[in-house]
This record gives structure tokens, C-alpha cells and sequence, in this order.
């Protein structure tokens, strides 16, 4: 199993609120470098796709630094002038916190670019999680034709809200399924919070890998980062429309090709199962397969091995509508 994790590792590394909208903001390109290559390939131009946004506290919006096509190293530090007002991930994901303004900062070695936040003292209330799980695998028999769908209306915002979210759904093999994908979403807003749930649900044994994964999928690096990654695999997600899924989410399973195999460590089952993605085909195959546990002495299921939601998905170019990120 953690052989093909690292496999699906090894491929990140080979592919290479109400809101008032303002238009782009382009910085300056360096003398010496008008192609926007930089001394060492950095890019000498940023723009934003966005340079002013109104928002309500607990609102998000999903910044996009654009970079000179012929950039070598597509690699773009965001900053934010008041965390405690606006905070931004590390691929340009804003949340606003509380009342006031902030800029947020994309920077190159050689240019920059800013958009400034404005956040009311009007919060965003956020309506309870409501997940839904429709089908199931039978944990003891391995049904080749069994499916599952776990239905939620937004992601937690909190390890409280999580642990909330685990009681009602973590108790099954599809819910753990989709409490790891929720736990990388988090990890994409805030990555001490997301690590925190990937921790609840992941086996001990694969934590660093996941970081790992992580890092490359949300990290500075335009060519690597996926902000959409959970995205991929949400119903209504294509590439064709920004892999932007339908409302309210939901996520697609059904029983792997491979019968349940038995965990020696922890005397229990291996139950593998196939997620639906629209991020990227292997071999025409449109799903990843997550394989999960439960030890006898465990209220909740553990995920084992999901190298598969690591797996970058197809990159969204400029030829394709905007990602507008996930509530």
C-alpha cells in the first residue's frame, strides 16, 4: 500500500460574502528583463485577479497570481499586511477574520503585486454541516457492485467543527473517505488546523507523507500548486468549467476492483475503495483508490493509504474558467 502512495507522490513531482471586484493589477516589469524570465527564470511581472475586495467576516476568496508565460520558476510568496484582519494561504486562499483592512501581497524575486481587503463588521453566519451518506460498504462482505455518496454543504471551519462532522459521519468507511478530503481542504485555508484533522483520520504511519503531498499541492510553486485539488473530486467538478462542482457537495465512491485484504498489524480488514475524479485519468480510469481500517478497539475508521488524493490533478490554464474555490 505505501508503495503506491509514494508513486502517486512521485507524479506531483513530474507534472509540472459579498465582494465589490476590481480589475487587474499589473506591477512593473524588470529593464533588464523584459521577457519576464528574471536573472534566474523568476518571473519580473505579477498580476492579480483581483486588486480590491469588500468582504464579510468568514468570507473566502481564492486570489490568482498571473505570471509571464515565459516565466521558468513560477514561484509567488503571498503575504498579508494584517493576518488578524485577512489571512491568505500560501497559493493566495483569503479569509476574513475580522473587521478592517488589509493588503494581500503576491511577490516574485523581481515583482509584486497587491490587492487591498476591506472587511465590514458584518459577519457571514454559517449554516450548520449537514452531511448526508447514501449507500455505504458493508464492512465484513466485499460487494463488488456496492456505491456510496457522502452529501455536505460546506466544509468545518474548526477541529471542533470536524470532530462534529467525524461523530455523524466517521463511523463508516465512505464517511472517513470524505472527512480526509474535508481535512485537505482545511489544511489549504489554514494548514495548522487541516494537519490537526488529517491527523484525527489518517493512519500514524503516513502523516509525513501527507505533509509532504501537501505542501507540493498548496504550496508557492504555480507549476505544482492545486488549489482545486478537493475540488476534483466533488460531482459537478470538470476542468471545462473552472473545476468548479455542484452545490450542495458531494462525494462519489464505489467498491475498488480489489476485495478486502486483511490488516495483519491490526488483526482487522482493509477495505479499498474507488473515488471519482474528474482531475485527471490514469490509464482511463476515473477514480483513486483510499483504502481504510477500523480496529476493533476504534470508534471511528482511519484512513490507510491515500496517495490518490495526492495525485496532481490536470492543471487549469489560462484557456479555462477561474476556479472560485469551496465554502
Amino acid at each position: 500500500m505505501k508503495k503506491k502512495f509514494f508513486l502517486s507522490l512521485m507524479a506531483i513531482a513530474t507534472l509540472a460574502g459579498a465582494m465589490t471586484l476590481a480589475g487587474c493589477d499589473k506591477s512593473e516589469k524588470g529593464e533588464d528583463f523584459p521577457n519576464g524570465g528574471g536573472e534566474k527564470g523568476d518571473a519580473t511581472s505579477v498580476e492579480l485577479n483581483q486588486t480590491r475586495l469588500d468582504m464579510d467576516i468568514n468570507g473566502t476568496f481564492q486570489l490568482q497570481a498571473i505570471l509571464p508565460a515565459e516565466t521558468k520558476i513560477k514561484k509567488v510568496e503571498w503575504k498579508s499586511s494584517n493576518p488578524k484582519v485577512a489571512s491568505v494561504s500560501s497559493d493566495g486562499f483569503v479569509t476574513a477574520i475580522s473587521k478592517g483592512t488589509a493588503n494581500i501581497t503576491a511577490s516574485s524575486k523581481k515583482a509584486s503585486a497587491t490587492c487591498k481587503i476591506t472587511v465590514s463588521g458584518k459577519k457571514v453566519e454559517l449554516e450548520p454541516i449537514d452531511p448526508k451518506v447514501i449507500g455505504g460498504f458493508d464492512p465484513k462482505t466485499y460487494d463488488r457492485n456496492a456505491t456510496a455518496k457522502v452529501q455536505f454543504n460546506r466544509f468545518p471551519v474548526s477541529v471542533k467543527e470536524f470532530k462534529e462532522v467525524r461523530e455523524k459521519i466517521g463511523k463508516t468507511p465512505e464517511g472517513v473517505v470524505a472527512l480526509e478530503l474535508m481535512a485537505f481542504e482545511m489544511y489549504h485555508r489554514n494548514p495548522a488546523i487541516g494537519m490537526e484533522c488529517v491527523k484525527l483520520v489518517t493512519d500514524q504511519s503516513y502523516h509525513r507523507d501527507i505533509t509532504d503531498g501537501l505542501k507540493r499541492i498548496y504550496g508557492k510553486y504555480q507549476d505544482l500548486a492545486r488549489p482545486y485539488q478537493v475540488a476534483t473530486f466533488l460531482e459537478g467538478s470538470e476542468r471545462s468549467n473552472g473545476y468548479n462542482p455542484s452545490h450542495p457537495y458531494v462525494v462519489s465512491m464505489k467498491a475498488s476492483a480489489n476485495p478486502y485484504s486483511r490488516y495483519e498489524k491490526y488483526n482487522t480488514v482493509l477495505i479499498e475503495i474507488s473515488v471519482y475524479t474528474s482531475g485527471s485519468r490514469i490509464n482511463d480510469i476515473p477514480t483513486r483508490e483510499v483504502t481504510v481500517y477500523k480496529r476493533s478497539s476504534q470508534e471511528y475508521y482511519m484512513v490507510h493509504g491515500c496517495g490518490g488524493f495526492i495525485f496532481a490533478g490536470d492543471p487549469l490554464t489560462e484557456d479555462y474558467p477561474a476556479y472560485k474555490g469551496l465554502k
